[in-house]
């Protein structure tokens, strides 16, 4: 908020009332709610499935279908659409990369779970199950992990290898930035970018 205009927030809690009602730490929600208040935003609530259309893109919010004591099970998964590229995010979720959830969420907001790039669950230490890769058949998969260069394990490595996925692995960039554009057909990776460099 600080660095980017922000014109809509997104939040799959309540983010005012989450710690009292054990969905999230006290850390998150102190900073989150700080930051919120001195910018004046307000988040809503999306409770998926639910599309989102923002400018030339669609988001479809697939998780998580409830919210629970497992603060990170709590993280949306959602579908970026832009023209005819798609890229998945899944925060710090894990267990949620359920198929039969993802795909029953997906098929009633009309889309497939297949994806171009995918963010790997977590930190890069979530499991990835065969089941899931052969479904949304990702092209890229973004590891967001610059310090634990040992993720993903070594066998879910093998898995994305297996399936022939291009893995771009923040712990393997010298300054931990990798940079993804579209035009909405190409899709351009790029690491070791300097922040200053790009828009913001």
């Amino acid at each position: 908020i600080n660095n980017f205009q922000v014109s809509e927030i997104y939040y799959p809690d309540d983010i005012f009332n989450c710690v009292k009602n054990g969905t999230c730490t006290s850390f998150d929600q102190e900073h989150i709610v700080d930051t919120l208040r001195s910018s004046n935003k307000t988040p809503k609530i999306i409770k998926p499935p639910k599309k989102v259309v923002v400018g030339d893109m669609t988001l479809y919010f697939l998780a998580p279908n409830k919210i629970g004591s497992n603060k990170n099970e709590n993280s949306f998964i959602f579908i970026l659409k832009y023209k005819n590229n798609t890229f998945m995010f899944t925060g710090d979720a894990g267990s949620q990369l359920s198929v039969d959830a993802l795909q029953s969420n997906a098929s009633s907001l009309g889309i497939s779970l297949k994806i171009d790039v995918l963010k790997y669950p977590h930190h890069g230490n979530g499991h990835i199950s065969s089941t899931f890769l052969s479904t949304a058949k990702p092209k890229y998969v973004i590891v967001p992990n610059y310090y634990a260069p040992k993720y993903p394990s070594a066998e879910n490595k093998a898995k994305l290898n297996s399936y022939g996925i291009t893995t771009y692995r923040q712990s393997d960039s010298s300054t931990g930035n990798i940079l993804i554009t579209s035009d909405g057909n190409k899709i351009s990776i790029i690491n070791n970018v300097n922040a200053s460099t790009y828009k913001r």
